[in-house]
């Protein structure tokens, strides 16, 4: 009986922490090497409609823990993913990094999202 009871706590311990894995999926921002090398969520905080530079300046963007489920992909800047720019305090988005587009960076996504609408690193609202 003792057996069995110390194998079901064990069971219980490994499953209480494999969750607890599951449910905390947000970035540390403070460590700076998981934070640069994980794409999250930044909410556009600009000027709408977009002036010249608001889309493309770090500091319009606030990081949000989970995608924005109001964002429908219309025509306005709602929400960016890219990662951590290292070092920032309060953290900001790295425009410069390398985006999924050979040969392009998450500024170069932001424009093209400019001219020709949401692409996979910005989404928009109406």
């Amino acid at each position: 009986m003792i057996l069995l009871t110390a194998i079901l706590g064990l069971g219980v311990t490994a499953w209480a922490l494999n969750d607890n894995k599951a449910i905390d999926s947000t970035v540390n921002l403070h460590d700076a090497d998981e934070a640069s090398q994980t794409e999250v969520f930044w909410d556009y905080n600009g000027s709408r409609p977009l002036n010249s530079t608001d889309h493309i300046l770090p500091e319009k963007y606030s990081y949000a823990a989970n995608q924005n489920l109001g964002c429908d992909q219309s025509t306005a800047f709602c929400q960016i993913k890219a990662p951590v720019l290292a070092g920032s305090s309060p953290a900001q988005p790295d425009l410069s990094a390398p985006s999924t587009i050979p040969g392009q960076n998450i500024q170069d996504r932001i424009e093209d999202a400019q001219l020709n609408g949401p692409n996979e690193t910005v989404t928009m609202k109406n």
